[in-house]
């Protein structure tokens, strides 16, 4: 399936909107090989409207300076591209991390003024987005959900921030199941993805037999 087809079948909206390669913030290398991972970020800017497409706008503003850059921004609404994804991105601080990751970051910015955290419901379809678009990663690159790092994983640093700190009860292994449902869904026959709810009246699940990423969807 292509890009276009995943993202219709998951229920993920983005756009590509690709930024040139003489800004400073793009080493404007292509990675040395395959891409072999996908790493997680969160942003840690919750200032009100501080979307996917405001965080686009400011790695056009040349990072304001610093020398940092990713490759997708996820919020509750969309995901936006801003550079290819066989670039290599400063995001990891680390060579082997920015020379084999494919970076996504998911925002936190606050729903309204006044408040000091993206509100619970938006940060539940931010990550629901975010984990769509890695299962999409994952297929397109021939990947796993094995194969998905946060950024804390190459540097040490405290990122993705509120995933790690549990916000709102949602853990790292909880994201990660978000991910290996919609894998599934790209990967696996319909037959095969196993419901959680009742089953219709007067009718009974059949139990498929299969191989699935994470333990939760088998």
């Amino acid at each position: 399936m292509t890009m276009k087809e995943m993202a219709d079948k998951l229920g993920l909206n983005y756009r590509e909107i690709r930024l040139g390669y003489h800004l400073t913030n793009n080493p404007n290398k292509l990675m040395p090989g395959k891409i072999e991972y996908v790493t997680m970020h969160q942003t840690d800017n919750t200032d009100v409207g501080v979307d996917a497409y405001q965080h686009h706008k400011y790695l056009a503003n040349n990072s304001r300076g610093r020398e940092a850059s990713w490759h997708w921004t996820v919020d509750e609404q969309e995901a936006v591209q801003s550079f290819r994804d066989n670039r290599v991105m400063y995001h990891s601080a680390t060579p082997e991390g920015n020379n084999k990751s494919l970076a996504i970051e998911m925002c936190i910015d606050a729903d309204v003024a006044g408040k000091t955290y993206m509100g619970e419901t938006n940060y539940r379809k931010t990550l629901d987005n975010g984990a769509k678009l890695a299962a999409i990663k994952l297929v397109e690159y021939g990947l796993t959900v094995a194969d998905i790092r946060q950024h804390h994983d190459w540097s040490g640093k405290n990122c993705p921030s509120g995933i790690r700190a549990k916000k709102y009860n949602i853990r790292w292994t909880d994201f990660l199941e978000m991910v290996a449902k919609h894998y599934d869904t790209l990967t696996k026959p319909a037959e095969q993805i196993i419901s959680t709810g009742p089953a219709p009246d007067g009718k009974l699940f059949q139990v498929a037999v299969g191989a699935y990423a994470y333990r939760s969807n088998a």
